[in-house]
């Protein structure tokens, strides 16, 4: 079986105005895709966080400024079947392919950071406000 191989991005085709009316929509559309991945190839910090939103495993790759493998830092111990970094385009492949042929399942990323932070900011911004 030949795997689907995409080339895409986090940007979206749709003008401002129409994001603003449906982005809800259009945010589901983008996490829909990133989902029908069994892997994905990145070296942006938006891919990263759609794919681990999706339960998609990301491999990301170092950019030259580090960046974004240094964002990922902030996963270790807790997504760490989720996803992994890759020095080089060429590692970052190898690995892929080795995703690909395994029969082991995407696990379910759990709620860490909706657990941890996002349910506790409107709390948080109260109490700032006294």
């Amino acid at each position: 079986q030949t795997e689907r191989v995409n080339i895409a991005d986090t940007n979206t085709e749709y003008p401002l105005e129409e994001v603003l009316r449906n982005f809800e929509t259009i945010l589901m559309e983008k996490l829909k895709d990133f989902a029908s991945y069994k892997v994905i190839i990145t070296d942006r910090y938006h891919g990263t966080i759609f794919s681990l939103i999706a339960n998609t495993y990301v491999i990301v790759v170092a950019t030259k400024d580090h960046k974004v493998k240094t964002g990922t830092e902030w996963f270790k111990g807790i997504y760490d079947n989720g996803f992994c970094n890759a020095d080089s385009l060429e590692e970052a492949c190898q690995i892929a392919e080795q995703i690909l042929k395994s029969t082991q399942v995407n696990e379910k990323n759990d709620g860490y950071f909706k657990e941890k932070y996002y349910d506790k900011l409107k709390l948080y911004f109260e109490e700032s406000a006294k």
